[in-house]
């Protein structure tokens, strides 16, 4: 079986959306928007703490406005990450790229602050 049937397989049986972001970043399937307007932070440091999050952690589901391929709705939550040893509050917003491609386009990942 190749890594991408592993991933498609594994992906499939997640039991939900938010499990499915975990998988997606856990296996680096993932992007993280540059943006002007509102400049998102990346690196492992923002993203991994997902990892440690239950499946069943709150995310609020909304029709998505822009338009373009991929799923018609985005996944949105808010999180903690530790970083050298200071509490910052993140805002997460994403969706499944198009035709459920298995890739999670990041929208939003920022300060919750500037949110």
């Amino acid at each position: 079986m190749s890594s991408d049937d592993d991933f498609k397989k594994k992906y499939l049986l997640a039991k939900n959306h938010f499990e499915k972001v975990q998988i997606c970043i856990r296996e680096q399937r993932y992007k993280i928007w540059v943006r002007a307007d509102k400049p998102n932070l990346s690196g492992n440091e923002f993203v991994n703490p997902i990892l440690n999050l239950p499946v069943t952690y709150p995310c609020t589901y909304l029709k998505r406005k822009s338009g373009g391929a991929g799923a018609k709705f985005v996944i949105e939550f808010k999180y903690s990450v530790t970083i050298y040893g200071a509490v910052t509050k993140l805002y997460f917003k994403g969706f499944f790229a198009e035709d459920w491609t298995l890739k999670l386009e990041i929208q939003s990942l920022r300060d919750n602050e500037e949110v």
